[in-house]
């Protein structure tokens, strides 16, 4: 399967990732400045997750906590 542009996301890969940066929906949440219950509805593929908010996602928040400690 070909991997989604990065203004794309749907919600099984939102929730890898954030697995992936070990935080809480509510830790990711706030860091969009956005509710929790909106996150919780992205996450389950109840609401469209944005393009905006998926590259923001992939090109900002994703790279800055995953980058290794110096």
């Amino acid at each position: 399967m070909k991997p989604l542009p990065r203004e794309q996301m749907d919600f099984l890969a939102l929730r890898a990732k954030r697995k992936a940066m070990k935080l809480r929906q509510v830790d990711l949440a706030d860091a969009l400045g956005i509710s929790e219950r909106l996150y919780r509805q992205y996450e389950s593929g109840e609401v469209d997750i944005p393009k905006t908010l998926a590259w923001y996602i992939n090109t900002r928040i994703y790279p800055y906590v995953m980058k290794p400690a110096k």
